[in-house]
This record gives structure tokens, sequence and C-alpha cells, in this order.
């Protein structure tokens, strides 16, 4: 068996997009860039961070919250005017759906997670979306305010995996199945084979990691994602597989992912699991073949949404005192 992955020609030309995909072009060239992330990761302190950062694109949201403790208010703002205005630009008003999907998604991982831990939040949720931290009270969930769509997601925690082990493995596992397969689905609804085609390499490259993980450490259950590109009847029989053979399966179309002379199996993961990241950024990175549709708005969202991430990895870095070099390695 071998892995044969489909292959879009990029040729979408949709018109309605000619403002939109003009007015994102111009969005893409304030894009910070590898020199100033690098500057930023090497500021002496926190005023030198703040001044650097200044001299870009965000310059009116620092002008408007205060520095230190307000940050995570800044990148909530930055994300609100991001989703705004793509929604304004876009034709199909379904693209707010997408965006919801990934907020929602994000939300319930953190939402389930302080319920199994019995815990206060670590990190505030996106006050976007169709669901919030209103639906916890006292350890429980208030079924009125979760949105039809999730439910089935709190039934499943509450049943299975409040009181399991490797209870935080099993929640991500079990959103990011549901995630990518509604991600499909809205890709279909807004018309983006494009998006249909790297949500599958996405899932087969996640599916991939699964196996291999499972193959090292077996954690004694494997939630495999649907829709990537092996059939998942195919995907079970491969859970009997060795390690070996899994990665000369993946080595197919993704060789790239893999470390040359390297023969450790966790060092392999690492290596795999660090560079599908990039792979998968390659690929959105050909949506420029794209000149106008849909896909220059998302394609657009995902190159924001990892700058805004990357921003905050620093400012959280340099709040602990991180070195440059260890900065660098984490972002």
């Amino acid at each position: 068996m071998t892995l044969e992955t489909e292959f879009y020609p990029y040729t979408t030309f949709d018109g309605r997009y000619a403002y939109a995909s003009g007015r994102i072009r111009a969005l893409e060239t304030n894009l910070l860039d590898r020199q100033k992330i690098a500057k930023l990761a090497s500021a002496k302190n926190m005023d030198h961070f703040f001044s650097e950062l200044s001299e870009s694109c965000y310059k009116p949201y620092i002008e408007k919250f205060e520095r230190d403790f307000l940050f995570e208010e800044l990148l909530f703002q930055v994300y609100k005017d991001l989703i705004d205005e793509l929604t304004f630009l876009s034709p199909e008003k379904g693209i707010k759906d997408f965006f919801n999907l990934y907020f929602d998604s994000y939300n319930i991982k953190m939402i389930l997670k302080h319920v199994y831990y019995g815990k206060d939040y670590e990190e505030k949720l996106f006050p976007y979306g169709d669901i919030g931290a209103e639906i916890v009270e006292d350890g429980n969930f208030d079924e009125k305010m979760i949105p039809e769509r999730y439910k089935h997601l709190f039934v499943d925690f509450n049943d299975n995996i409040r009181e399991a082990n490797n209870g935080e493995l099993r929640i991500n596992e079990m959103v990011d199945k549901f995630y990518y397969s509604e991600l499909i689905k809205e890709s279909v609804k807004i018309d983006s084979p494009f998006l249909v085609y790297l949500n599958r390499h996405n899932i087969e490259l996640i599916n991939g990691y699964i196996l291999m993980r499972n193959s090292i450490f077996d954690f004694g259950h494997l939630l495999l994602l649907e829709n990537g590109f092996t059939p998942t009847s195919d995907l079970k029989k491969m859970a009997d597989w060795d390690f070996k053979a899994l990665v000369k399966y993946y080595k197919g179309e993704y060789a790239s992912l893999f470390p040359q002379n390297v023969k450790d199996p966790v060092e392999i993961l690492k290596h795999f699991t660090a560079s599908k990241g990039e792979f998968i950024v390659g690929l959105r990175s050909q949506s420029e073949f794209i000149t106008m549709g849909i896909e220059v708005l998302i394609s657009y969202f995902y190159k924001k949404k990892e700058e805004l991430k990357t921003l905050r990895k620093i400012f959280l870095a340099k709040m602990r005192n991180i070195s440059y070099e260890e900065i660098m390695e984490l972002i």
C-alpha cells in the first residue's frame, strides 16, 4: 500500500473578490518579516519590545492599550478587527462560521481542561464565536447554553473522559477530530476545493503522527481523524504496523518531514512533529496562485493568526526573562 495524495490545480478566479483580494495583498505587506521578529525577540527589556513593535502596524494598538498586563486585550482587539474586516470583505458570509469554528474549538478545549483538572483557566478564552466560560458553573455544564453543534463533545467528555487517564490528551484528540471534520464541511460549504485539499493534508499528517506516536508509547486508545487521503479502514489496519513500516509509508509523500541518518524513533517523531506545521504553511502559501477568491482571505487569516501567536510567545518570554536563543528556538 502506498500513499497517493490528490493535487488541486490552483485556478480559482472569482470576480466578486476583486477588491477584497487587492486589499488583502496590501495588508500582507504589513506582516512582520523574520528580521522584525528577530529584533522583537532580542529586545533588551519590555520597553524596548514595545518600542520596536510600535514601528509596525501595531502602533495604534499600543497607543490604545497599556503595555504590560493588557497585552492579551491588545491581541484580542487585533483579532476582532481582523475578523470584522475579513467578514466585511467577503461576499460569502459563511466565512464567519469558518472563523467561529476555530475560536469555538479552542475555547472548548480550554473549558474541558479546566473542568478536568478543576483549576482556573491558565489562558484567556477568545471573546468570539458561540461558546464561552459562562457555560460552566461549579464544574458542571449548563446544557441550555451549549450550542447544539457542540453538545455531543460535552456529553462525550462527561461519559468517557472526565474520570479517565490521559484526559488532556483525549480532550485534544476528541475536539481535533470534530474540528477537522467540520472544517472540511465548512470548506465545502464556502465552495473552496483548495481549502478541502489543504485540510485533507493536515488530517493525513495528524493521523500519521497519531499512528507513529502510538507505535512508540501505546496510550491504549487510538482516535483517528476522518477525511484524510488514507481511508479510515486502512488506518485501523495500520495501527498494528511497527514504527519502521509507518515511516516508510508516510515518507512516500512527506519525505521532507523525516530527518536523515536518525534511527531513534522518538527523535524521528519530534522532527516530524516540528516539520509538519512548516509543510502546511508551505501549502497555504500556494494560495498566492489564486488571484481572486475566498482562499486569499482565509490564507491571510492563518498568516495573521501565526503572527499573533508568535508575538504572544515573545511577550511572555520577555516577561519571564528568557534569553534570545531560547525565544528563537521557541518560535
